[in-house]
């Protein structure tokens, strides 16, 4: 299964890690590779039975997890009834906002309305049953009351052929719509007669396009209609001006990767990762106990039943670095903890140099995720096909949990996401992928060729990263090439430093982004 491991050499070679753990100088990092190359060829030995048992145990917790999201993403029956939750409603939300502030920039500048913006996409016209009475708020919005009420008397003909049942609250929330469009079409634009408890029911379930149902244009509240359109104006701009971002750094990302290229081609860009010529079971051992540390917690939690949202993501950090307890493993087994730091990466020569490396890495793996979001997208058309659809089924797309707690929690809550995602996920998640299990791989292969060995540890280990994720099938073209990204930022300076910034800044990038849209 993998390359055999060399018994520990005589030490009488400086450029190998001996087992009275003399570390090789910090220069010497292609020699290193070399005489241990040399070690595994003259002295081979191969896994230990506890090697193999912790590799049977990580692919079959990452197959575990990976084969249970895929099945529910693939063969589970499209959500069909109830209340949509708030992530079900992102793309109506998202759109509205952009039709909405695209219409109010026009007017804005004294530009003419263009007819693709003085209708409301049919395409929105799709999904739960909130996701309806978003549509006939959009077009109450866009092309009046009177087509909003055409529009519910055509839905209340959909629920009755596709025998939908509809909850108390979707009943509640479709008589409120009709009630608010009936006054907007006799002239009222201050609604009138709406008890505050239905207002409510309408903006915490209906979002930003339930506040706009009850601001309609000319209406006497304009500073709360202004308010709220200059939202959809700023999510308008905020995306116009990401794409551009997107375009240039893609675009800076590309030059880089081929800067990098060429100098490691010429050489000019030495490797700082060094490989280890003693026994590297214990690195392996060490992750399988980690993935079941990790996991067996969140199960059990999940078993208890943990009911407040809040509680559950403030928990979440405490998991991500208690986890970190299993560092301790390869101290059991002997080797010392200032070993086990320069083995792992948590040690630099340069911290602010590692750190500052991780933006021009980062912006070089950039361009090569756009390979995985096209084979995304068609992971999705594809999964969408094996679904049999329905009039009301929920929208399929793949999301994250997290996307649920930043659209349904306060200002707490977003707090937590970002100490969670932003800084706890990138701080474990390199220590165990980049730091631990990279190590055992690139010292499992430092017989090969060396960028064979690499290849094979950052593809293995991506995978690895990628199938543990709750995106599924759908994570794995876009979070392997990140950690891709994220190994080869290793193996070029030798500390996690980079790592972890990187992942760091991918992660609150995304977070942003949801926060913005959400």
């Amino acid at each position: 299964m993998f390359p055999p491991n060399p018994s520990p050499p005589p030490n009488d070679d400086p450029h190998v890690l001996l087992p009275q753990y003399a570390a090789p100088a910090a220069n010497e990092s292609d020699m290193s590779d070399i005489v241990v190359a040399e070690l595994i060829k003259i002295q081979p030995y191969r896994l230990s039975p506890s090697g193999y048992l912790s590799w049977g145990f990580v692919i079959a917790i990452s197959g575990l997890l990976f084969s249970m999201v895929g099945y529910s993403q693939i063969f589970t029956e499209p959500s069909v009834g109830g209340n949509a939750s708030s992530t079900d409603l992102v793309q109506i939300q998202f759109q509205g906002k952009a039709l909405v502030g695209q219409r109010r920039f026009l007017e804005s500048q004294g530009q003419p309305i263009p007819e693709s913006v003085e209708t409301v996409p049919a395409e929105l016209d799709t999904g739960s049953y909130e996701q309806r009475l978003c549509y006939a708020i959009l077009l109450s919005e866009i092309e009046g009351p009177a087509v909003a009420l055409d529009y519910l008397e055509t839905l209340d003909q959909s629920v009755v052929d596709s025998d939908l049942e509809l909850t108390d609250d979707q009943r509640r929330l479709r008589t409120i719509i009709e009630n608010l469009n009936r006054q907007y079409e006799s002239g009222v634009l201050d609604p009138q007669g709406i008890p505050l408890e239905d207002r409510e029911l309408v903006e915490s379930r209906l979002q930003w396009l339930g506040r706009l149902a009850f601001l309609p244009p000319g209406s006497p509240n304009q500073v709360e209609r202004q308010k709220e359109v200059s939202e959809a104006t700023t999510i308008l701009l905020a995306g116009g001006l990401g794409v551009i971002a997107g375009i240039i750094f893609g675009l800076i990302g590309l030059a880089l990767a081929v800067l990098f290229v060429v100098l490691l081609i010429n050489r000019k860009l030495r490797p700082g990762f060094q490989t280890r010529a003693y026994d590297h079971n214990i690195y392996i051992e060490t992750f399988a106990i980690w993935m079941a540390l990790f996991f067996g917690i969140s199960i059990l939690l999940g078993l208890v039943g943990v009911e407040d949202p809040q509680l559950g993501m403030l928990i979440q950090p405490f998991i991500f670095f208690g986890s970190l307890i299993t560092i301790g493993w390869p101290i059991i087994r002997g080797i010392p903890f200032a070993q086990v730091r320069r083995d792992i990466g948590w040690t630099s020569e340069n911290p602010a140099l590692d750190a500052a490396s991780a933006i021009p890495t980062y912006l070089a793996t950039l361009p090569f995720l756009v390979p995985g979001v096209i084979l995304l997208s068609i992971l999705t058309s594809i999964v969408a096909g094996f679904q049999e659809p329905h009039e009301f089924a929920r929208q399929f797309a793949p999301t994250h949990p997290v996307q649920d707690y930043i659209a349904s929690g306060g200002w707490m809550m977003i707090l937590l996401v970002f100490l969670t995602a932003c800084v706890a996920a990138p701080i474990v998640e390199e220590t165990m992928f980049r730091g631990v299990l990279y190590r055992h791989l690139r010292d499992c292969s430092a017989g090969w060729q060396r960028w064979a060995s690499i290849g094979f540890a950052a593809i293995v280990n991506g995978l690895i990263f990628a199938s543990i994720h709750p995106q599924g099938i759908f994570g794995i073209p876009v979070l392997a090439t990140l950690a891709i990204g994220f190994s080869l930022a290793r193996e070029w300076r030798g500390s996690l430093f980079s790592c972890i910034v990187m992942h760091g800044i991918h992660n609150t990038v995304i977070t942003c982004v949801s926060l913005l849209i959400l």
